[in-house]
């Protein structure tokens, strides 16, 4: 699932907070800037279950990506086993 974002600057954010609720509530993430550099972000709220899940996802796309080789599961839970 793609999620929409936005920026805008902290003047509009203050002026528009309740539209950009709206939008959060409707799945968009915004992110907020000060003279150009982001300071915040507004995301729409997730439940802790799916919170978790998504924190767990990016854990194990850091450690997927930190793996190297060209051997099969089994081999690479082999090896482990090893050390």
């Amino acid at each position: 699932m793609k999620v929409k974002e936005k920026s805008v600057g902290s003047f509009e954010a203050k002026t528009c907070l309740a539209a950009l609720l709206e939008e959060a509530a409707g799945g968009a993430s915004v992110t907020i800037t000060r003279r150009g550099t982001p300071v915040a972000r507004i995301v729409p709220f997730a439940e802790k279950g799916e919170s978790a899940r998504r924190d767990a996802v990016q854990r194990l796309a850091e450690i997927r990506a930190t793996v190297r080789g060209d051997g099969s599961i089994r081999e690479l839970i082999g090896e482990g086993r090893k050390r």
